[in-house]
């Protein structure tokens, strides 16, 4: 749905055509409330960024909200970064500056920089996927980006302009009805994932020629 067709829903939940500019807010308001409930599929995104030799981090997109893959380019080889938690990175490798520089394996998230643990010896591309929050709707004819949450995103709109107006019954209301709402479209965005399945360990990874050298390779293939 785009901006006007939501607003026109909402106009009519609330009885109220004379407040384009509180609603067209609020619409942008809850888009960013149910992207931030969900890790949504018509939401993950595609990027990338090139490191650069003995720098330790480097700067990912300004909209990464949660990553989900993150993969270092070497040639036709490609490899996935263990991004985890600073506090276990640090516990694992307490004295981050007593590595040379090589490959990296493991990194960890400050804001939207990305630190890398050993730091990069070269200029690799790094590919990545993550989650943004939905961005605002500009105009009247833009379009929502996930689709099977259009419900929630009205009853949450609704549920904010009588919070505004001070209805506070009519906004708990509607309030409930957005959990509703918010539940059934995460239970279809779900349905409509790509299937999931098992695989081997070291199943399409890469390894290393000379693994039993690398500090950073912390478990053996079984062959």
């Amino acid at each position: 749905m785009n901006r006007s067709e939501i607003r026109t829903l909402v106009e009519s939940a609330t009885g109220r055509t004379d407040k384009t500019t509180l609603i067209n807010s609020a619409i942008n308001i809850a888009l960013r409330k149910v992207s931030s409930e969900a890790l949504w599929n018509d939401l993950l995104t595609e990027a990338e960024a090139t490191t650069t030799a003995d720098t330790e981090y480097v700067a990912l997109a300004s909209t990464v909200r949660r990553l989900s893959e993150v993969r270092l380019i070497d040639g036709l080889s490609s490899y996935r970064i263990i991004v985890s938690p600073k506090t276990w990175v640090v516990s694992m490798f307490p004295d981050l500056t007593a590595y040379s520089s090589t490959k990296p394996h493991y990194g960890y998230l400050e804001g939207t920089t990305l630190y890398f643990v050993p730091p990069p010896d070269d200029a690799y591309t790094l590919r990545y996927t993550y989650y943004p929050l939905h961005t605002d709707l500009s105009d009247d004819t833009t379009e929502t980006t996930i689709p099977q949450a259009d419900e929630a995103v009205i009853s949450y709109t609704v549920y904010w302009v009588f919070k505004s107006l001070e209805q506070h019954v009519n906004a708990r209301e509607w309030h409930a009805d957005y959990i509703v709402q918010l539940r059934e479209a995460k239970r279809v965005d779900r349905n409509a994932a790509v299937e999931h399945f098992a695989r081997p360990r070291y199943a399409g990874e890469i390894l290393p020629a000379d693994y039993w050298q690398q500090p950073f390779i912390r478990t053996v293939p079984p062959w």
